[in-house]
């Protein structure tokens, strides 16, 4: 399973990636993908159920995607603990206010095993649950939802930082030479934006502002 959640950054972050440019993408897609980190460590070690371990282990970050769209990073459990993480997350039955629902046998046999019991037990496991349901846990939404609030405060300091420590963040500025004293980094900050609306994507912009900048140095 996995849980999606949309970040829309306030004033500040906005603020800030206007001002760096491509490296303000790449700093929030750093601070991304250590928000989402912690996210998932805050789950499995505070909120997923501390006797299944397998669901606890199939925890997982995918590498963060840019595109012209926005910023994204998927996190989610799965893998061995396919079966039930869902149902664990979420609750099923009458713990819930749904119909009674068995769930799958084969998905509680690892779990009887582990607790010495013979493989046979998971069948009158599965009808009891059925019988009376599950109460959700949403190990992963609380921690989720939990980051969520002063995450965007967060990303705008991410980008910020890695705007200050690139030497792009005004006082601290160097000048390579160029026609008004504008170095690369300042080129494609203040026009970034612009660009990748208008081409659509992060290369596109790139390559463009790269012919600009070979144009204005008369390269």
């Amino acid at each position: 399973m996995a849980e999606q959640t949309t970040v829309v950054g306030g004033e500040a972050l906005r603020d800030a990636l206007r001002r760096a440019g491509a490296l303000g993408i790449q700093a929030l897609a750093r601070g991304l993908r250590r928000e989402a980190e912690a996210i998932m460590t805050d789950s499995k070690e505070h909120y997923v159920p501390t006797n299944i371990s397998t669901l606890k282990t199939s925890g997982f970050v995918q590498p963060v995607q840019v595109s012209a769209t926005g910023v994204t990073v998927t996190l989610g459990y799965g893998g061995a603990a396919q079966a039930y993480a869902l149902y664990v997350h979420e609750g099923i039955g009458p713990a819930v206010g749904r119909p009674a629902f068995m769930p799958p046998v084969k998905a509680l046999i690892p779990w009887v095993l582990r607790h010495g019991m013979p493989e046979e037990a998971a069948f009158p496991i599965a009808r009891a649950i059925g019988r009376r349901g599950l109460a959700p846990t949403k190990y992963l939404e609380r921690p989720l939802l939990a980051a969520v609030r002063g995450m965007d405060g967060r990303l705008a300091a991410d980008v910020n930082g890695g705007l200050a420590k690139a030497g792009t963040g005004g006082a601290g500025a160097t000048s390579t030479g160029v026609r008004g004293g504008e170095t690369w980094k300042q080129f494609v900050g203040a026009r970034m934006g612009a660009a990748m609306r208008e081409t659509g994507g992060h290369g596109a912009a790139m390559k463009k502002l790269g012919a600009e900048w070979r144009a204005r140095k008369g390269t």
